[in-house]
């Protein structure tokens, strides 16, 4: 939405830089106050989520009712420019990828993160810095989320306020489908870009099956229900071990309880 008030057609290339930057700032701006709802207001990261993203829903509908304002053709080339049938985009967020998943599990840096998405307070008193680490992360996140943005307005090509409303869900289904534990501690950036191929072909096929485009929102979220029923069966399974044997114990005491 915003690229299509700082990105227009007429644009010269140093102005579209500027454009750029503005933003990438409003996207850390938005990092900067979940941020700020979570650390500050102790919210649910996953509810201050939804919430900044429904009041920035409204935003768009109130700068943009309907869609409008072109995007610059000459952003629009360099964003999609392909080798042949490849995409350069995809190759480049796929080493970014692999790089990021080799930092989180060969590196300190990518231990201390895990551990603080598994038990921040114990990362915490292992001298791990949670703060910093959180805040990065969501900067990071947001910086992400410009990248992305830049490329969905470059395929949109026009200021629609509505062109974004399925990304949010189905962002969390592909990092879910590619490994992630929505508790945290645990995820992969190569998984979560497979996840959102996955997805994406899912979509796309179903049209040339015959069914329509609803099949593709039911499909994505039975996927992601069986996704983290798989994933946190290990974890299921160990409570209702725990349950059974605190279960029997107490069969038990009362037994002896009643010899006594």
């Amino acid at each position: 939405m915003v690229s299509s008030f700082v990105l227009g057609p007429d644009e010269s290339w140093p102005s579209l830089i500027l454009g750029l930057l503005l933003v990438i700032l409003v996207a850390l701006g938005v990092g900067a106050v979940n941020v700020a709802l979570i650390r500050g207001l102790k919210l649910s990261p996953i509810i201050a989520t939804l919430a900044t993203y429904s009041a920035l829903q409204g935003v768009c509908l109130w700068l943009r009712p309907i869609p409008e304002g072109y995007i610059s053709s000459k952003f629009i080339d360099k964003v999609l420019y392909s080798w042949g049938f490849m995409p350069v985009a995809l190759i480049i967020v796929t080493v970014i990828a692999i790089a990021a998943d080799i930092w989180l599990y060969r590196t300190p840096g990518g231990l201390a993160a895990r551990a603080m998405g598994l038990d921040e307070e114990s990362a915490s008193r292992r001298g791990v810095r949670v703060v910093y680490l959180f805040v990065r992360a969501f900067f990071i996140s947001a910086f992400a989320a410009a990248i992305g943005g830049f490329f969905l307005a470059a395929q949109v090509q026009v200021g629609d306020p509505t062109s974004g409303l399925t990304f949010t869900l189905t962002s969390i289904a592909a990092a879910v489908l590619g490994g992630a534990s929505l508790l945290g501690g645990r995820g992969s950036f190569v998984g979560a870009i497979v996840g959102a191929l996955f997805l994406n072909v899912i979509i796309n096929i179903l049209p040339f099956l015959g069914w329509s485009a609803s099949y593709g929102r039911i499909m994505t979220g039975l996927l992601t229900l069986v996704a983290l029923t798989f994933y946190q069966a290990p974890e299921l399974s160990k409570r209702a071990k725990v349950a059974l044997a605190n279960l029997r114990l107490s069969r038990g005491g009362g037994v002896l309880a009643e010899k006594a």
